[in-house]
């Protein structure tokens, strides 16, 4: 109830300082930072509350479905739009994907989401530890998202990827967020399955900097009924990614306000291809992989195991088994 009571006055404060100071302020983007913290808090918390039994019948409880969602599904999502040091110029698409991104994975497939916006290296960081040590239920996933400029440090062969928070200082390395961080937190999740997307320039060095276990190669993808895709495949255990483009590739950002092209392609694929309530990460690569002019990557990193798959559910079918066949 605490938390309830005070996010209409944070809110309300956050309206007040952007009207003033303008929405790219940092103290405004600090402020919706930190009313999107205590949203989730309230959420998390409301989700870990023991639910009431329902019945059916006289003295007959009946449980949460097994395949409800909510709860069980997080997203956080990166975007940096402005930068401190003048070398980096401004997006105008990042913060606009990620939102987008984070209304639709909340309204239609029940992920939990926490949008970062214009982050630093310490607030990136911060951000991927909250959730490597947090402890979410059994079969969870999580998604995570980054959008902003990237740069490569060496050749096609030997460099090295960064993404570039706010506060980065062009050259100084130090003070860019390295794949190999990123990939090194997103590994140990408790999470048994986690995809990350990279929208950024030379998104496919991630893959430069993990090594993926994959064993005996899967057979061919054949699509999958939601039931055994939930029940069969919900244990498995993976790590996949999908890039913008490869690791020596710049990509585009698109035009201001319609989404850069791959972030298009996610959302196309997140709305029109869950017509039957599943998206899996086959189906979500079929649509970056058609994106023109760049050319996306996908695949696993870290160990995963064959067969494995990450899915985006429709809560909504979770009580209502008859669909899932």
């Amino acid at each position: 109830e605490a938390y309830a009571e005070a996010r209409p006055l944070y809110a309300r404060a956050a309206d007040a300082q952007e009207a003033v100071l303008g929405a790219d302020h940092e103290l405004v983007v600090r402020a919706r930072n930190n009313l999107e913290r205590l949203r989730l808090t309230e959420a998390n918390l409301l989700a870990s509350a023991p639910p009431a039994p329902q019945l059916r019948g006289p003295d007959i409880a009946v449980g949460p479905s097994p395949l409800a969602r909510r709860g069980h599904d997080r997203a956080l999502l990166f975007a940096v739009n402005q930068y401190d040091d003048p070398h980096f110029a401004p997006l105008s698409n990042p913060l606009f994907d990620a939102e987008t991104l984070a209304g639709l994975l909340q309204e239609s497939y029940g992920f939990e989401t926490l949008v970062i916006r214009n982050p630093t290296r310490g607030e990136i960081l911060d951000a991927l530890r909250e959730a490597r040590t947090a402890n979410p239920p059994e079969n969870s996933q999580f998604f995570v998202f980054f959008a902003g400029h990237g740069v490569l440090d060496g050749g096609r062969e030997r460099g090295l990827g960064y993404l570039i928070p706010r506060d980065a200082v062009a050259g100084e390395f130090s003070t860019y967020v390295s794949y190999s961080e990123i990939g090194d937190n997103l590994e140990i999740l408790p999470d048994q399955r986690v995809l990350a997307v990279f929208d950024a320039c030379y998104g496919g060095a991630f893959f430069k900097s993990r090594t993926a276990f994959r064993g005996d190669d899967p057979p061919p993808y054949e699509p999958r009924s939601l039931a055994r895709v939930v029940e069969k495949y919900a244990p498995l255990r993976a790590r996949l990614a999908l890039t913008s483009g490869q690791g020596d590739e710049p990509v585009s950002e698109g035009v201001r306000g319609q989404h850069s092209p791959f972030a298009y392609a996610l959302i196309s694929a997140l709305r029109n291809a869950g017509d039957d309530g599943l998206v899996t990460f086959e189906e979500l690569k079929t649509y970056t992989d058609a994106v023109e002019g760049q050319s996306p990557g996908g695949g696993p990193f870290g160990y995963t195991e064959p067969g494995a798959t990450f899915f985006f559910l429709d809560p909504d079918l979770a009580g209502d088994m008859s669909r899932l066949e």
